[in-house]
């Protein structure tokens, strides 16, 4: 057999593609479906970056200041109360009772709840500066 007598039929075109019946339904529907997830993804991002933030301004602007109080004072009875269990613990030893080095040990011992401080009054100012741009 020669190369001549091996071409296709010809009913078959070899450059054609038969499509299913279903397939640009299909395809119809996968772009709807992506235009879908794409809005869903839009407001996700809205609430998250901008729904989420403006309650979160809202709350630390109406209790921020009294939680900040109330943790604050929460860290001074809780220093007060260790600060009184060195003193007493060293006068059981009979140990010479010098205030300075017991701040010192009670400055190392709080650090933490220092740093938690300083972290809400951040987030309170990060608020407020939030809040006076928005009314602008």
């Amino acid at each position: 057999m020669n190369q001549e007598n091996r071409r296709p039929p010809d009913n078959a075109d070899s450059d054609t593609i038969l499509l299913f019946p279903d397939c640009e339904a299909l395809r119809a529907e996968v772009e709807k479906l992506r235009t879908e997830l794409s809005m869903l993804l839009l407001k996700r991002d809205e609430l998250l970056l901008v729904e989420c933030r403006n309650i979160e301004t809202a709350y630390i602007l109406a209790l921020g200041n009294l939680e900040y109080k109330a943790y604050k004072l929460q860290c001074a009875v809780l220093r007060l109360r260790r600060k009184m269990e060195l003193i007493q613990a060293k006068k059981n030893r009979q140990e010479k009772i010098l205030l300075s080095v017991i701040e010192e040990m009670l400055d190392r011992e709080f650090a933490q709840y220092q740093k938690q401080l300083e972290e809400q009054l951040h987030k309170m100012n990060a608020a407020l500066k939030r809040s006076r741009e928005f009314i602008q």
